[in-house]
């Protein structure tokens, strides 16, 4: 399970806490400890005209190694 998410604070520390929480939640909440939780930026996240969001684009770019440096 890969999990993206945009934050608004970027420090190492913030993140690394942010990343703690968000996996705590997920476990807490559904049973499954995340492969990947992946920070990026809001406005690189894939949208339809009316907003949705295209995971099956984040699913590709992340297949094709787009994301390899940042976790």
């Amino acid at each position: 399970m890969a999990i993206f998410f945009s934050a608004t604070d970027t420090d190492d520390n913030s993140l690394n806490l942010l990343i703690k929480k968000i996996r705590k939640t997920v476990v807490n909440t559904i049973g499954l400890n995340p492969d990947y939780l992946i920070p990026v930026p809001k406005e690189t996240i894939p949208k339809t005209g009316i907003g949705k969001i295209q995971r099956q684009e984040l699913r590709k770019r992340f297949e094709a190694g787009e994301f390899d440096g940042i976790f």
